[in-house]
């Protein structure tokens, strides 16, 4: 350091014995400039990542259009999105949708049809209970794990946590909740839940698929969770199963997935060809995949569920699509 004797430092000249001050209040002042323009910079370039990479503190904007800080230190975890956030791009293309006739455990709301559906990304992942939790303050799962997937959430519950994960990740947000009414703006390039047919498409294997009868295989066992009297106590792990033909896990069993249509018994009788989903209002909204606590029937790729929208339970749970 910059050491002078008390006897010494009387007899240099005063403006001698400040150029060492000097020096050091500029050397403290550049520090500080370049550390602020690093924090600015880094800030500039960082969102937080799914909760399968590494995450940041961020700011959220919840659905009541309050904002606030997120951070670990106030009971509170790091945002768990990112600009690269791991989601799938599954090509568009044609497939026969629902089931002939012929096949085992069909029920009469299968009508089989010919769709064809534009180029998505889909998550390869069910939401997990710390991404909803870290967006949505609260986690309402029945079951508690950090990698299995949030339970019991209501269609409602789904795309509000849709709307919250665009905020946070500076995304034009596909919902607007009003009063009793979501509208769903299609353009959007925030996340939303998947149709119905972009569900079936991406279960199948896309332009992938070998026409498995769940989503990637003929054996249930290599793909999904399911109730065959092993009395499984809850959901599983994500990812524990084998993938489908497109790397994307669990979409036949574990816990049911919401998709954006309206529920219809015979929507697919009338259904149009291009990207179909079913925007008539009615009482209920759609759920795919089967789940841990029910039969292996329920967990083919085209069976149909239609809860209320409000309605949740401890085996309902999502996984997030947004447009290409």
């Amino acid at each position: 350091g910059y050491v002078v004797s008390e006897l010494t430092q009387k007899n240099k000249d005063k403006k001698y014995s400040a150029k060492p001050l000097v020096w050091l209040g500029c050397a403290i002042i550049i520090g500080a400039v370049t550390n602020y323009a690093l924090k600015e910079k880094s800030a500039d370039n960082s969102f937080g990542n799914s909760s399968w990479q590494n995450s940041q503190s961020t700011t959220v904007q919840t659905t009541s259009n309050q904002t606030e800080s997120v951070t670990e230190a106030q009971n509170s975890t790091s945002v768990t999105t990112a600009i690269n956030d791991g989601f799938i791009l599954i090509e568009g293309g044609s497939f026969n949708m629902g089931s002939p006739d012929s096949e085992n455990w069909r029920i009469d709301d299968e009508t089989l049809h010919e769709v064809t559906v534009s180029a998505f990304y889909i998550d390869p992942y069910e939401a997990l209970q710390t991404d909803y939790e870290a967006l949505m303050g609260s986690d309402p799962s029945t079951f508690d794990g950090d990698v299995l997937p949030v339970d019991n959430i209501s269609w409602l519950d789904a795309v509000q946590y849709a709307n919250a994960r665009s905020n946070a990740a500076g995304l034009i947000p596909a919902y607007t909740i009003g009063d009793g009414e979501v509208v769903w703006d299609r353009s959007a390039n925030g996340y939303r839940l998947p149709t119905e047919a972009e569900w079936e498409f991406a279960a199948r294997g896309g332009n992938k698929s070998k026409g498995s009868f769940y989503s990637g295989s003929t054996n249930p066992n290599d793909v999904c969770w399911f109730d065959d009297s092993s009395k499984l106590k809850g959901p599983q792990k994500v990812g524990t199963k084998n993938a489908n033909e497109l790397g994307i896990f669990d979409m036949s069993g574990n816990v049911w997935e919401w998709c954006s249509d309206y529920y219809a018994k015979d929507f697919y009788a009338k259904s149009q060809k291009d990207n179909p989903v079913n925007l008539t209002a009615s009482p209920y909204r759609v759920l795919r995949g089967g789940s841990w606590h029910y039969q292996v029937d329920h967990a083919t790729v085209t069976s149909r569920d239609g809860p209320e929208p409000h309605f949740s339970n401890f085996n309902y749970g999502m996984r997030l699509a947004k447009n290409n």
